[in-house]
């Protein structure tokens, strides 16, 4: 996977036509996971509690999902 670039989705759903379900849950997982030292630095700025607070259960929510999705599947 290292050296592909995807410039839109489109391109991205394409690629993974054919391949394994667990590749699409890998990548979501993982760019899950890339969010995290991007919104630690959001603690330090001076927006309000609020916003830091939705973006903090935003990521949580996204690398939770991702993270069962690629351990536990639906059957479909």
């Amino acid at each position: 996977m290292a050296g592909i670039i995807f410039k839109t989705s489109d391109e991205l759903e394409a690629w993974l036509k054919g391949k394994p379900g667990e590749w699409a849950q890998t990548i979501a997982h993982r760019t899950a996971m890339r969010v995290f030292p991007l919104f630690a630095g959001e603690w330090q700025s001076k927006r309000t509690i609020k916003r830091k607070q939705g973006l903090t259960l935003a990521v949580f929510r996204a690398s939770l999902i991702s993270g069962v999705a690629l351990k536990n599947p639906t059957p479909e």
